[in-house]
């Protein structure tokens, strides 16, 4: 698919919204009037944990309400994730209930700390929750304003953490760019549509660069949000469709965040 938008949140707006694609509107979007009820209008919001469909929501709805998304590695030692907040001053925290090596330590931090129930954020446990998300708003995302802040897998400790902003119209560009490189090498292939294993962390610059900004916002594609206890499972019904991607013969997200 193709479009004229300068953001990355535009793109996939117009993806979820196009009735050749989508039959249903976004739940990210009641997500995000949640968000802004709670939190207001353009909050910091990070999350530390493994992927999880419940948290590629969570940054939709950030986005949605001109927020800046905080991706922190699941693996991350108690001390320099309190350096990572410190530096970032978040309005909340996310983790999953199930990641007890980070919900302790998060605990005992100077942050909101929201924890949400992977079994019961699944895609249909969502749906069910939020209805059909037809609560439409505005996004107020700026193309030139920060949405994502990564931090650099380099840190030893708290005196040399760096976080990197990246604005979305930086993530549209480059994944723009990406999808030509990928039709340049293979000429013959439909990418449209394309589904990928999302196995690249959110915390790293590869999963919003590949998996989801071109992957699967570019194509109109959907993105597998992988269990690792599954991982073996779902590379066993692979096949490569073209360079740095999987594709998968199953269902995953499509468009309905």
């Amino acid at each position: 698919m193709s479009d004229m938008s300068t953001c990355i949140l535009d793109t996939f707006i117009l993806t979820a919204n196009d009735p050749r694609t989508s039959g249903r509107s976004p739940f990210s979007n009641v997500m995000a009037h949640d968000l802004e009820e709670t939190l207001g209008t353009r909050p910091k919001v990070a999350f530390v944990g493994e992927n999880h469909p419940y948290v590629f929501a969570l940054m939709l709805a950030v986005w949605k309400i001109g927020g800046i998304f905080v991706p922190i590695d699941a693996h991350v030692p108690p001390t320099l994730l309190d350096g990572m907040l410190e530096i970032v001053k978040p309005a909340c925290l996310y983790l999953s209930a199930v990641d007890v090596s980070n919900v302790s330590p998060a605990s005992v931090l100077p942050v909101e700390v929201r924890v949400f129930h992977p079994e019961n954020s699944t895609v249909p446990a969502l749906n069910k929750r939020y209805g059909s998300g037809s609560n439409a708003l505005d996004s107020t995302l700026s193309a030139d304003e920060p949405c994502l802040y990564l931090f650099t897998s380099s840190a030893s400790s708290k005196q040399n953490l760096k976080p990197v902003s990246l604005t979305p119209k930086f993530i549209l560009t480059n994944c723009q760019s990406k999808l030509v490189w990928w039709r340049r090498m293979q000429p013959t292939a439909n990418l449209d549509g394309t589904r990928v294993l999302g196995w690249a962390p959110l915390s790293h610059i590869l999963s919003y660069m590949q998996d989801i900004g071109t992957a699967t916002f570019l194509t109109a594609g959907c993105v597998q949000i992988y269990d690792k206890l599954l991982l073996l499972d779902y590379l066993s019904v692979a096949h490569w469709t073209c360079p740095g991607l999987l594709q998968l013969k199953g269902w995953s997200l499509g468009r309905t965040l």
